[in-house]
């Protein structure tokens, strides 16, 4: 989800939509979107960031081709008819509005930054570089925010971790209230600040809240309220050549010193690969003292690892096993 501290709103979207070659100028700025290309439509009143082959990131966050289409108004049949009614923008964007780019640089700061930064090296003494990104916008269904990890080796990624979790302020906003957490998951209702931006949006839709399922609202209420600055690993990777050299254990402790420092930690998700349940069982048999394990739901069928790391921890690859827990 696509959450903007303070500014969750239809009069700022609308703003952002309507000054979006300014959106995309403070956006490209950022790490996160360093390899991202600028592209418009055919008429240049509408400008986006082309993230990777078939994602896009417009003021509603990233979408896909067809929400693409929608968003430029483009009739959708098949991807085609998307890729001849866009082209990358070789505009000279030296023309954009210095007040504008000014106000979307100081309201969009709370999203895509890169948080934390090291050098890490396998056990081959290869050097590779791990970047953690807070709230960035990967298709997140319910009102949680999205922090990602990205591990690359010579500037190429080649593993990732995706985490899920809610703040204080989304649990507030949803707490009780069904019909509002109801309209958040028709996707076009972000989690607004207000109340009369639902009201707008609804008629607008025309959308009726006669008949909605209730006991599924509750599950995803539930959810919400119990990964309130708990965030967990919703998936995970690395590309099959650099497994086995420690890496994930290192992206594992990484992340967890960037949460230990927010006063949170790493908790794994109760849906795992072997792979996953063999790096947790690892990781809690070098660093015990940083691994615990709870429940977040009391109708959870196992307990979860929740793993807080210190910055002070040092994991060197190329010591013995027997010293990775190794305070310096």
């Amino acid at each position: 989800m696509f959450y903007i501290k303070d500014n969750n709103n239809i009069e700022f979207f609308e703003k952002l939509k309507k000054h979006s070659l300014e959106f995309c100028l403070v956006m490209k700025q950022k790490k996160y979107f360093e390899d991202a290309i600028v592209y418009s439509d055919l008429n240049k009143e509408n400008y986006f960031l082309k993230i990777d082959k078939n994602k896009y990131m417009t003021s509603k966050g990233a979408i896909g081709s067809y929400q693409l289409a929608r968003y430029l108004g483009i009739e959708f049949n098949r991807r085609e008819d998307l890729i001849i009614n866009i082209a990358e923008a070789n505009d000279d964007f030296s023309q954009f509005d210095v007040d504008i780019f000014s106000e979307f640089n100081e309201k969009l700061k709370y999203s895509h930054n890169l948080e934390r930064e090291v050098e890490v090296k396998d056990k081959n003494n290869d050097t590779y570089t791990i970047s953690i990104f807070n709230n960035v916008d990967l298709f997140v269904r319910l009102p949680m925010l999205n922090d990602r990890l990205i591990l690359k080796k010579d500037n190429q990624k080649i593993g990732f971790i995706n985490t899920l979790y809610s703040d204080k302020n989304m649990v507030e906003r949803i707490k009780g209230n069904h019909e509002l957490l109801y309209l958040v998951n028709k996707k076009d209702f972000p989690l607004y600040d207000n109340e009369e931006d639902f009201e707008i949006k609804m008629e607008e839709k025309d959308i009726s809240l006669d008949t909605f399922n209730k006991r599924l609202v509750s599950q995803d209420m539930e959810t919400i309220i119990g990964f309130e600055n708990k965030p967990f690993i919703e998936y995970s990777d690395i590309e099959e050549e650099y497994k086995g050299k420690g890496l994930g254990f290192q992206m594992y402790v990484e992340f967890s010193k960037y949460l230990t420092k927010k006063n949170s930690g790493l908790y794994s998700s109760t849906l795992q690969s072997n792979e996953a349940e063999l790096l947790w069982s690892n990781i809690k048999k070098h660093v015990p003292n940083y691994v615990k394990k709870e429940k977040i739901f009391n109708n959870e069928d196992k307990t979860r690892y929740c793993l807080s790391v210190p910055e002070k921890y040092k994991c060197d690859f190329r010591t013995k096993v027997k010293n990775r827990n190794k305070i310096s």
